[in-house]
């Protein structure tokens, strides 16, 4: 728990208040995985409810979990994948939510086996899109930002596919905890650095391959147009306005490109509210293809 203590103590210290955890959400948030973390550790965070519920968007679904609709969202995913991230990739076990193609009776044994589960198909859905618009990032040594990485699943996909990128996830100290041990543990493909070797290389301005863990006020020490993307997921929509209003100048310093999913209104956002700007050019705005509550946007940022 030293490493955590040290993350909390380093986002305290910062005096830049939009980069705090200050909202009820994100209080609430960091208590109730202290106390998961404390009672259950970090094991397999995808079959830990407490934890995941908060990352991925099995609540979402309902009833939906189950083999039918899986199978047609990897069906669909499948028919549009250009680039062959379904076949770079393979789903991180997820123990009680996942399936196979061969575990289905009467199932030809010659059609290949292939394991699925939510976090894995809509992690590589954001990434089809994205590559879409941007097919760089699945094969050239970009510089990757990532604000509220959850357990870290966009990043732990897409490093299987460019193992060139230096992907920086950024978050609130006790979310980014979880995403550090589990994905220090899990990740075989690419170099995981400790929260202190990613200060360290920072400190130094070095940009290496591998996946790379920060504090939110960490971004005041990155140069303009430091990143070739910046992610958000599911965060935004937990912030205030100001809040809000603060990332997306940062982003508009840091960033050359920014892809966002979020609610279409949750807490204080709405889709109408997020911030603007003359220099942003929209190549994306949609409903996001899991779920009608949700869209998503992309901007090239001059």
């Amino acid at each position: 728990m030293n490493i955590l203590s040290n993350m909390i103590s380093d986002v305290e210290e910062s005096s830049i208040e939009f980069y705090k955890p200050s909202s009820t959400c994100w209080k609430n948030l960091s208590q109730m995985v202290n106390r998961t973390i404390m009672s259950e550790g970090i094991n397999n965070v995808q079959s830990q409810d407490k934890l995941n519920n908060m990352f991925s968007y099995v609540l979402d679904l309902g009833n939906l979990k189950s083999e039918i609709p899986l199978w047609v969202y990897y069906t669909y995913l499948k028919s549009k994948d250009t680039y062959g991230i379904l076949e770079s990739t393979s789903a991180l076990p997820s123990d009680s939510l996942d399936f196979s193609a061969s575990s289905i009776k009467g199932r030809p044994v010659k059609n290949d086996e292939k394991l699925l589960n939510w976090d894995y198909l809509i992690s590589i859905d954001t990434i089809q899109t994205i590559a879409e618009i941007n097919p760089s990032i699945l094969k050239d040594p970009l510089n990757i930002c990532e604000i509220g990485a959850g357990w870290g699943r966009v990043g732990y996909y897409l490093t299987q596919v460019n193992k060139n990128l230096s992907y920086n996830i950024f978050d609130i100290p006790h979310t980014l905890y979880v995403a550090h041990e589990y994905l220090k543990k899990e990740v075989k493909h690419t170099q995981v650095y400790d929260y202190e070797e990613s200060k360290d290389l920072l400190s130094k301005k070095s940009i290496k391959p591998g996946i790379l863990f920060y504090t939110p006020h960490f971004l005041e020490h990155f140069e303009n147009k430091s990143f070739d993307l910046v992610i958000n997921i599911a965060s935004f929509q937990e912030m205030n306005y100001g809040q809000v209003s603060g990332y997306f100048n940062k982003i508009n310093d840091l960033s050359k490109m920014l892809y966002t999913q979020q609610r279409y209104s949750d807490l204080d956002m709405n889709y109408e509210k997020y911030p603007k700007y003359s220099n942003w050019d929209k190549v994306l705005d949609k409903d996001a293809n899991f779920h009608p509550l949700w869209f998503e946007q992309a901007y090239i940022i001059e």
